[in-house]
């Protein structure tokens, strides 16, 4: 342990076992209450007024794509934190901290500390007494360094930190806010389970609730989350089976609406049609945790939605590579035997959360920002007859407009059509598809670009098909943008790779990247300019991770349930009667379940359900079925081979492919995509991760859908045969 210039302790990432950590309750309430940054204020809101009994609440709103977005914006002379950081504490503080309750979020992002200060700022024009800490990583560079924003870490780096942080903000400062650098999402929910209980008296004074506001420059999400139980229930970190309970809550919690209903209604599906009225009363969810590890999921009473087997087993897949070794910092978990029981329409008991046989990752994941060159796009309309003939021959004219400025260039270019196949969820060729049905179609290009130069050329190509191209286009859009992505980089190979193409994938049995799994892929016909700089893995010792924490008050008014003062600030939020819905107010009816039909040709629809998470370049979906015992007649067909010639299609650059570029597609699928396929028995279902898919990930790809969520549907839409 070392100090900085002002006094405050710098740590490493080495576990060190609590001195005698104590329990300050039976059981801990931790809400979320964001699940992504464009997540909403007032639903946050209302989980603090309906559910009285929450300890904390999550605002986990820092994805990898928003933090690259952040430092962007950070290094042009902008805010390194979440800009919106002001709106969500002027709606949520006074509540809170009338309530006494911590928010926990990561809002902090590239600059914790000016989030911090902006919070005291807030705190101060509307006379509350706050105190905010802050936790963040800080470069080994700057060791003792006293100069102003010594704490930004050099080149936008972060490291995915554990609860540690978090847990020495709640004991040392004990306060109202608590900001941090990049932390694991489910070490977020985490950290307050492990604390001692020098807060007792306060939470018994004020109320139950207490708000803890962990602006990170995104930790795991489920880590947050568990952060916040270790510091309740006197667990320490050799409590591994405790701590997989928790990180599990966390995990299950991250994505907010996702496990309530969010993200869930399907009208094709009949049992997943919500009524409108109830999609839109949907409640953020909360866990309800017990000193002993055992845990329930809820949502608040009275609310709509849908909370129950399918939602949790949709959550507990998402984003999930071997279910059998999910890595956050503080714990690696086997979520193979987890199992979900519904309580009530409202409240779910979740088990089986295990740590795995390395339970401990000795290495922390670390991300650095990279030049991804230039990216170009345009948009074009066309209508009526033989619209999307006229939409091939402008797609062939800026391609050839392209070629003559700078030669080569257009191969790096990828091209759809919206309303016809731009989610690649059906094939134009299918004979069920007609070209000439469509009347209403829309021509999108995009390229990433390694010169400004080539990306602005683009645009001005692009425009000229308003008086040089097809008749009747309309609507034309542009632009070109900056592009960086963050790369997962290894130590001794962050300098020594430059050239387009790299990408990386895990290791089959672990999260853990290693250099035997380096895949390069050299540009071609069909685009392949999957990343414009290197994506490599850079897993790091936690000996050379270090963090410190620091905190600032105002003192102003400290609320309870007799003043109304504060109260006030709170009731002045006015809500609208909402639109008239469609359809009644009313949840849709449990449907029970059978056995899909066998020896007849049906859409994987009527069979199960699915979710698509995206990490990096690679993507994984769930497969759930209706019917538990129908996963046995799915693992006879869904196999890696199955699972690769359904998504090829994601990897045409025109939606006019010629034989010779599909027979390339086809081979670059053989060599460079792969299949892993994993059986979850404890809730009946597959985990399938598909390596190298995403056209370069979220900050870099040329698809319209980015993340890659549409695919859950490419997949549901497949029609199989099912075995008796």
């Amino acid at each position: 342990m070392e100090e900085d210039q002002d006094g405050n302790e710098i740590h490493n990432c080495v576990i060190k076992l609590r001195e005698k950590p104590k329990k300050r309750r039976e059981k801990v309430y931790i809400g979320c209450g964001a699940g992504f940054g464009g997540d909403r204020p007032i639903a946050a809101l209302k989980l603090l007024q309906r559910v009285k009994e929450l300890n904390y609440i999550v605002l986990e709103c820092l994805a990898e794509r928003t933090l690259a977005d952040r430092y962007q914006i950070m290094i042009s002379g902008g805010d390194g934190y979440d800009s919106r950081i002001t709106d969500w504490m002027r709606l949520l503080l006074p509540l809170a901290v009338e309530r006494g309750t911590c928010i926990i979020t990561n809002m902090g992002a590239m600059d914790p500390v000016g989030a911090q200060e902006k919070v005291v700022e807030l705190a101060s024009s509307l006379g509350l007494g706050v105190s905010v800490a802050v936790a963040h990583e800080v470069s080994s560079a700057k060791l003792g360094s006293s100069t102003k924003k010594s704490y930004i870490m050099e080149g936008g780096i972060s490291t995915y930190l554990g609860a540690a942080p978090i847990v020495e903000c709640l004991e040392k400062y004990q306060p109202d806010v608590v900001i941090t650098s990049r932390v694991a999402d489910a070490a977020l929910f985490l950290a307050p389970m492990l604390m001692k209980s020098v807060l007792l008296h306060l939470h018994d004074t004020v109320a139950s609730f207490y708000m803890f506001l962990n602006f990170c420059i995104e930790k795991d999400d489920s880590t947050l989350i568990c952060r916040a139980r270790v510091y309740e229930l006197g667990w320490n970190w050799n409590d591994i089976e405790e701590l997989a309970q928790g990180s599990m809550a966390g995990h299950l919690l991250e994505c907010g609406c996702q496990l309530t209903g969010g993200y869930f209604m399907h009208p094709g599906d009949k049992y997943r049609d919500i009524s409108f009225p109830s999609l839109l009363d949907l409640s953020l969810p909360y866990a309800e945790i017990s000193f002993d590890g055992s845990l329930c999921v809820a949502k608040a009473e009275g609310s709509g939605g849908v909370l129950n087997f399918s939602t949790c087993a949709q959550q507990l897949l998402y984003e999930v590579g071997d279910p059998g070794a999910y890595i956050t910092p503080d714990v690696v978990i086997d979520f193979r035997n987890v199992s979900f029981h519904s309580l009530s329409a409202h409240k779910v008991l979740c088990a089986g959360a295990k740590p795995s046989v390395n339970s401990v990752p000795d290495e922390l994941l670390r991300l650095i920002p990279k030049d991804c060159g230039w990216k170009g796009w345009g948009e074009i309309s066309y209508g009526g007859y033989e619209c999307v003939k006229r939409a091939k021959a402008a797609e062939y004219l800026v391609r050839s407009w392209m070629e003559e400025v700078f030669p080569g260039v257009s191969c790096n270019v990828a091209s759809y059509i919206i309303g016809l196949d731009s989610l690649k969820t059906v094939s134009i060729h299918d004979n069920n598809i007609s070209c000439g049905a469509c009347e209403d179609i829309r021509l999108r290009m995009d390229g990433p670009f390694e010169l400004k130069e080539h990306a602005v050329q683009f645009e001005t190509e692009f425009t000229a098909l308003y008086t040089n191209g097809p008749a009747g286009g309309g609507g034309v859009s542009t632009g070109h943008k900056k592009e960086i992505i963050l790369g997962k980089q290894l130590d001794v190979l962050a300098n020594s790779v430059s050239l387009a193409g790299v990408m990386w994938k895990s290791d089959r049995n672990s999260s853990v990247i290693s250099t035997t799994n380096l895949v390069l892929n050299s540009l071609s016909a069909l685009g392949d300019i999957l990343t414009l700089r290197s994506l490599l893995s850079f897993q790091v010792e936690r000996e050379r991770v270090f963090w410190r924490t620091g905190v600032k008050s105002w003192k102003g008014m400290r609320p309870n349930k007799e003043e109304d003062d504060l109260g006030n600030l709170v009731k002045t939020t006015i809500w609208h009667d909402p639109l008239s819905a469609p359809h009644p107010k009313s949840s849709s009816p449990a449907i029970e379940t059978s056995p899909a039909p066998s020896g007849q040709k049906i859409p994987l629809y009527s069979v199960a359900h699915s979710r698509v998470g995206d990490k990096g370049n690679d993507m994984n979906f769930s497969i759930i079925p209706h019917f538990p015992s129908d996963i046995e007649r799915l693992k006879l067909i869904i196999t890696p081979q199955w699972v690769k010639e359904v998504v090829s299609t994601l990897l045409n650059t025109s939606s006019f492919p010629d034989s010779v570029s599909t027979m390339k597609r086809d081979k670059w699928v053989s060599e460079h995509v792969d299949v892993e396929i994993y059986e979850v028995k404890g809730i009946k279902s597959l985990n399938i991760v598909v390596r190298n898919i995403l056209d370069g990930g979220v900050n870099c790809s040329r698809r319209i859908d980015r993340h890659g969520k549409t695919i859950s549907d490419l997949i549901l839409c497949q029609k199989v045969v099912l075995l008796p």
